[in-house]
């Protein structure tokens, strides 16, 4: 049979290759000639068979291959290259692997819910290429010795597959079955019962499941860390998907979106829940997160509430005491990560803030410093040319030849952030309009030529802990700008009940730099909630235009500032006249962003650059971040695409700053 010689090129940005490994163990166990390597651009794959092998190696590879959110569709085409060697190898055999915290395999997810497997329901089961790595990680380098693992032998069993050429577990560090690693141990009623063999948890977890359909609360230790499971909402909470096939009835999502919730690093994804869902459920906002399940117990006891026709159900991370149910096991998770949130907005992929499923990583950089810098419990340093790694500070420091670490807190967190983009996109060289939009930090409208230099601020905001004083002192210091806001604030105050005659001379006052407290304030004074609220009303206003409110720049001591105090009082006038907080809302986050769009023109005019920077944990309200992508469309806009969009960003910007 003749033979046929392929091409896949999977898109895949991301610089960890814990994946190239799998697809060279799929090659040798299909017997199949060719390789993988390592591109700029992803994993490229060429193999070289008769007809039946090449089409069993797709088919496996499509079976077996996690999908990273990273990864874009493949291609595949027919390849003219030359095969001479006769097995499947890996090209260039420079491999950056780190142990990350991701969901299951489909390999693993199989072995889990099969009732003949030796792991039917193993809460603590991984392969090389999936499932909770990090969590059990002391220091690197990621061996059996350096994790929690070092303290239990491997079974009979296990070794074999540790031993084993084509086991999916071959030299993995974190093999385990229920024979050889510690129980989980169930609580009910203060009453202890250990599990040690799959049946033994297959009775637990469906008590565990009959404890949540009759309305009652658990909590669960997972491999991330406590989570409180429940089949009613708290704000707190995100919705966990226990049946996928009913996602529908609750959000309105794109293929996109369900790519990116069935990914390997299972995120938190934002979207726009559906109208009956909302009610049902008394939810008072248009945007949640949903997840689908990741953690090993967390898969099991799904697969057992989708069987009742529990579709999902609300988890928390914040640890309650559940004393009448509660699952746990009795080893520390010395890593636990905060939870990933990502949107789709115009059709991008944000990473909004987070660490699970993303870090540690490595990334490539056209540029090469030698520096090891910190930020609030992660770091960066140079672990190769050109070659940054980010990971938590205690895994730097156990590095070895590392210099002291130099800590970010006095760095302008704009810069920081603003950096971070230039650094993934190798824009040092470039000039660029920049855009730092944070909720809690100093937002700006930047020019980076050969540094980053701030033109526009965001006025501040002088507030109080007591949030009708700062009610107060805003009309206050509108009323003070002219005249006629002094009569507006007076007729306002009058119709909606607003005292105006507040003492703050002895209070303390703080100036609040971020757009959220901002953004909340103006919620609080035209009655519209706060910034989440204002995002929610934004999306039901159903018609294209809405109202002109007056975002303007302030001049104040040779510095200048978006004016917010005159947008309040345009809006106030209109609240005045009866227009309700749907067109409100709408109008308010229009006109900032065709007050950015404005900017950006003029100073992109001035400087004679067409790209911009946007960055910023600001950009979760999706509503605003989409409106500005769409007036930003004939820019070459450029933001986090490797990283989140919030604080975490901030160690990568810190390499390259002075």
């Amino acid at each position: 049979m003749d033979e046929i010689t392929l091409e896949i090129k999977i898109p895949y940005p991301h610089q960890n290759d814990i994946f190239l490994p799998l697809i060279k163990r799929i090659g040798e166990k299909e017997g199949i000639k060719g390789y993988v390597e390592r591109t700029l651009e992803g994993i490229k794959i060429v193999i070289s068979s008769n007809e039946d092998k090449v089409k069993t190696f797709m088919e496996v590879l499509g079976s077996k291959l996690p999908v990273s959110f990273f990864m874009s569709d493949a291609s595949v085409e027919i390849s003219e290259e030359e095969i001479t060697n006769e097995d499947f190898f890996i090209k260039n055999e420079t491999l950056n692997i780190l142990p990350v915290n991701y969901g299951l395999c489909p390999s693993c997810t199989q072995e889990l819910l099969n009732p003949n497997s030796k792991r039917y329901l193993y809460p603590f089961i991984s392969c090389s290429f999936c499932g909770f790595q990090y969590s059990y990680l002391f220091y690197y380098p990621f061996d059996r010795k350096n994790t929690i693992f070092k303290y239990f032998q491997m079974c009979d069993n296990c070794q074999q597959e540790y031993d084993s050429k084509f086991s999916f577990r071959y030299k993995y560090p974190l093999t385990s079955c229920y024979e050889c690693f510690i129980p989980v141990s169930f609580y009910e009623d203060n009453e202890e019962v250990l599990s040690l063999n799959p049946q033994s948890n297959l009775n637990i977890l469906l008590k565990v499941a009959e404890y949540i359909e009759n309305g009652k609360d658990i909590l669960l230790k997972t491999l991330n860390g406590y989570k409180s499971i429940s089949k009613h909402f708290q704000p707190n909470s995100y919705i966990l998907i226990t049946n996928p096939e009913k996602i529908s009835d609750i959000a309105y999502l794109s293929n996109k979106e369900v790519r990116l919730l069935a990914s390997i690093e299972k995120p938190l994804v934002k979207l726009q829940l559906k109208e009956e869902f909302s009610k049902k459920e008394n939810i008072n906002l248009n945007f949640w997160y949903l997840k689908f399940p990741d953690d090993p117990l967390i898969v099991s006891l799904s697969n057992f509430l989708k069987k009742k026709g529990i579709d999902y159900v609300f988890v928390n991370d914040e640890s309650h005491s559940h004393e009448n149910c509660r699952i746990d096991f009795d080893i520390k998770i010395e890593n636990p990560q905060k939870e990933l949130k990502v949107a789709i907005v115009q059709g991008k992929t944000l990473v909004l803030e987070g660490e699970k499923g993303l870090f540690p990583c490595i990334l490539k950089i056209d540029k090469d410093v030698e520096k090891t810098v910190k930020y609030k419990g992660l770091g960066c340093t140079k672990v190769g040319k050109n070659e940054y790694l980010i990971d938590k500070v205690d895994k730097i420091q156990n590095l070895e030849e590392k210099d002291e670490i130099k800590g970010l807190d006095k760095y302008d967190p704009y810069k920081l952030a603003i950096m971070s983009v230039i650094a993934e996109h190798n824009l040092f060289d470039e000039k660029a309009v920049c855009i730092y939009l944070s909720k809690r930090f100093e937002s700006v409208i930047a020019v980076k030529k050969t540094d980053i230099k701030p033109l526009i601020k965001v006025l501040p905001l002088r507030s109080s802990e007591n949030e009708d004083l700062t009610v107060s002192l805003v009309l206050s210091e509108i009323s003070n700008l002219l005249p006629e806001y002094d009569r507006l604030v007076k007729r306002y105050a009058e119709k909606f009940k607003i005292n105006l005659e507040k003492n703050y001379l002895n209070e303390y006052l703080e100036l609040s730099y971020g757009l959220e407290p901002i953004f909340n304030i103006i919620g609080k004074i035209l009655n519209i909630g706060n910034l989440d609220t204002i995002e929610s009303n934004a999306l039901d206003f159903k018609i294209s235009r809405g109202l002109m409110v007056d975002f303007v720049i302030r001049e104040d001591k040779g510095s200048f500032y978006i004016d917010w105090q005159k947008a309040l009082a345009s809006l106030m006038s209109y609240r005045l006249a009866g227009d309700n907080e749907k067109i409100i809302s709408f109008s308010m986050i229009e006109s900032f962003s065709e007050f950015i769009e404005n900017q950006v023109s003029k100073i992109s005019t001035k400087f004679n650059t067409n790209n911009v920077v946007i960055t910023g944990d600001f950009l979760s309200n999706t509503v605003l971040t989409g409106r500005i992508l769409k007036h930003l469309s004939r820019y070459n806009v450029f933001t986090n695409t490797l990283l989140p969009v919030s604080h975490e960003n901030f160690v990568l910007g810190g390499m390259f700053i002075d």
